[in-house]
């Protein structure tokens, strides 16, 4: 089991969470999402003392992939995305940074990744589940840290509630299908939200606003 710890923080205008997740025992980490404000997020990985190993993308929205390249070019590492978000991550009209960024932004992600895939980054194993629904790309990226596994949710999962399902390449009877699926994750998995707080899967299994229609 690796020791390993998370760090996050919020920025931007919809308050997202960016997450720093290190391992201990190898001073490495990984970082989520990177939204914006890019001197913040380098602020999280300096007071981690960890070096970064690569960026994952849950999904392409602009709001979780404004500070892609800048992390891209400071720390020399890759940025991972799901492979059905191609036409999303690098569509200014899809990512939706025409309409509300000040910024368009597009990423062109150095490593495509498919449902079932484990990737080792910073010495730890970290298996990519698909889940469509607030896009059709969007993944979520499981540590199982056992006894003390951690799910990197994106906007697919929320305390108490999910992701929106109106976008262009959103589905709502997706959104059914991957959350059943994440429901199946062990009950003590630590749930990391795109917006929010924490979570775990046993809370969401018994207070989730899907679960009725599951």
């Amino acid at each position: 089991m690796a020791n390993i710890q998370v760090s996050s923080c919020i920025t931007g205008m919809i308050d997202n969470n960016t997450y720093c997740v290190i391992n201990k025992d190898t001073n490495e980490c990984i970082i989520t999402d990177p939204s914006f404000n890019p001197d913040v997020i380098v602020n999280m990985i300096n007071e981690s003392g960890a070096a970064p190993t690569a960026v994952l993308l849950t999904h392409g929205h602009f709001d979780h992939i404004m500070s892609v390249d800048f992390l891209r070019e400071m720390y020399h590492i890759p940025a991972v995305s799901y492979a059905d978000e191609k036409e999303l991550i690098t569509n200014v009209s899809l990512n939706h940074s025409d309409k509300f960024g000040r910024h368009k932004v597009t990423v062109e992600p150095d490593i495509y990744v498919n449902d079932g895939d484990i990737l080792n980054y910073a010495g730890m194993n970290i298996k990519v589940i698909h889940t469509p629904g607030h896009t059709s790309g969007s993944c979520c990226f499981f540590i199982d840290n056992n006894p003390n596994p951690i799910l990197l949710s994106g906007d697919t999962l929320f305390r108490g509630t999910h992701g929106r399902t109106d976008f262009e390449t959103s589905s709502y009877e997706d959104m059914k299908h991957s959350l059943k699926r994440l429901f199946e994750l062990p009950p003590n998995t630590l749930v990391l939200p795109g917006h929010g707080s924490p979570t775990t899967i046993e809370y969401e299994k018994g207070h989730n606003i899907i679960i009725s229609e599951l």
